[in-house]
């Protein structure tokens, strides 16, 4: 355990959190999870589908279901995080120095003022309007599509999204072609896109993510084509338009 420092408003509070996390390397530099999450500072009830940030690393999220976020920082280096939902206050959260063994715990103060004239955000309606190209996009596909959305992922006990895929899809099958430990639709593993991106290694490349950092995973053609789409990749439409071709096979 250590003491985590959160900045609420003007008030700067220490909490004793529990340990949680665990780190990674991304290139040369040393990387962990940061996981935490948040609440009403009034009710203790967790808040959903508040956009968590963090500053100077063009990296967000939204919290999910019960409150909970993770997000991605450079191990032991300073972290400054913003919160901010409708309806709440913006909160901030600074870390001297971040580690796996934190676990943020954050309250934001409700502002009814916030709440006055206004029912949706703009940021809630960039997510919102994401959602409704990708739900628009697999209504109009002439093949077979399956969806694994973000409750569905949440429920998953899967050691990482490519099991998810695998249990999605029995037809793929373990194989070493491309990666070690990828899958395979006969003799070839099938195209990955990770947030329009194409994802060389094709299945295997999803071991590196957990059931978690997923939003959604989208199965075209019996697992033959695999759009995934991250949690913090959908948190960007809360700040700008992301690019969704309305053709899944052009999407990588």
């Amino acid at each position: 355990m250590r003491f985590v420092y959160v900045v609420v408003g003007a008030v700067c509070f220490a909490s004793v959190l529990p340990s949680v996390g665990w780190g990674q390397v991304v290139g040369d530099r040393p990387y962990i999870s940061l996981v935490g999450y948040l609440v009403d500072f009034q009710s203790g009830r967790p808040i959903s589908g508040a956009l968590a940030t963090a500053d100077e690393l063009d990296r967000a999220t939204t919290t999910d279901a019960r409150g909970y976020f993770r997000l991605r920082v450079p191990d032991g280096g300073r972290v400054e995080l913003r919160f901010e939902q409708l309806g709440y206050r913006t909160t901030s959260a600074v870390l001297a120095s971040a580690s796996a063994r934190d676990t943020l715990s954050v309250a934001m103060s409700p502002d009814p003022i916030a709440l006055q004239g206004v029912e949706v955000s703009v940021a809630q309606q960039g997510l919102q309007s994401a959602r409704a190209k990708l739900e628009t996009r697999r209504r109009a596909y002439v093949g077979s599509v399956v969806l694994l959305d973000r409750a569905r992922l949440a429920r998953s006990a899967a050691a990482s999204a490519r099991d998810d895929v695998q249990a999605a899809v029995p037809a793929l099958r373990p194989c070493n072609v491309d990666a070690v430990g990828n899958l395979c639709i006969g003799r070839r593993p099938p195209r990955v896109c990770i947030d329009g991106v194409r994802a060389l290694g094709g299945p295997a490349d999803l071991r590196a993510y957990s059931s978690d950092e997923i939003d959604s995973i989208e199965l075209y053609n019996r697992g033959s084509l695999i759009v995934v789409y991250t949690r913090s990749y959908m948190a960007r439409a809360m700040l700008r338009t992301l690019p969704i071709n309305p053709i899944p096979e052009l999407e990588c």
